[in-house]
Parts: C-alpha cells; structure tokens; sequence
C-alpha cells in the first residue's frame, strides 16, 4: 500500500514538472512573439517620428503631432525594454524547471 502511495506521487510530481517546463516553454515563445511585435512598431514609429519632425519644421504639422509621436514612440521603447527582461526571465525559468544551470545556453524553437 506504501509502495502504490509513493508510486502515485511520483508520477503526479512527474506530471507536475511536465506541466511546469511546458509553461515555461510557452512562455518564452510569447515573449519571442511580442518582442517581433513590438521590434516593428518601434521602427514603424522611429520612421514616423522622423517624418513628422520633418513635417514640423516646414510648417505642414503642429508640435502637438510631434509631441503625440514622440510619446507613442517612448511608450513603444519602454514596453520593449521590458518585454527583454521578461523574456530573459522567462527563458531563466525555463532553464530551472528543466534542471539547467541558469548560465548556460539554451536554444527555444517553435512555431507561432
């Protein structure tokens, strides 16, 4: 009865860690996804921001546009700084649930 006991919770904790390393996996292609994302629409508005300073200074745009553009273009900045650090934590995660020294490397593939 012992033996059947402690059979079921080592497959429940096997079950358990599946769980926790496939979390883990996802977890580190949403963040890959999001910084794509977020890499683009920072270009698309660095872009922007160039061409409407242009627009500015030849009198066919307001400062306020600018300034709009700007913040749009910070806010876009700051959310992919913070998207790295989660994706590094992420990926941080992942190396401990598999059993991995957190400094060595490690290659995530998948699809989207």
């Amino acid at each position: 009865m012992y033996e059947d006991v402690q059979r079921e919770r080592v497959q429940l904790t096997k079950v358990d860690i599946a769980e926790q390393v496939s979390k883990a996996y996802y977890a580190v292609l949403v963040s890959r996804e999001r910084i794509e994302l977020l890499e683009e629409n920072y270009r698309r508005l660095d872009t922007l921001l160039r061409e409407t300073r242009a627009l500015y200074e030849n009198g066919f745009a307001e400062e306020l546009d600018v300034l709009r553009t700007e913040v749009s273009f910070n806010n876009t900045r700051v959310e992919l700084q913070k998207s790295l650090q989660q994706l590094d934590l992420a990926t941080k995660v992942l190396k401990f649930q598999m059993g991995m020294p957190l400094n060595d490397s490690l290659t995530v593939e998948g699809s989207r």
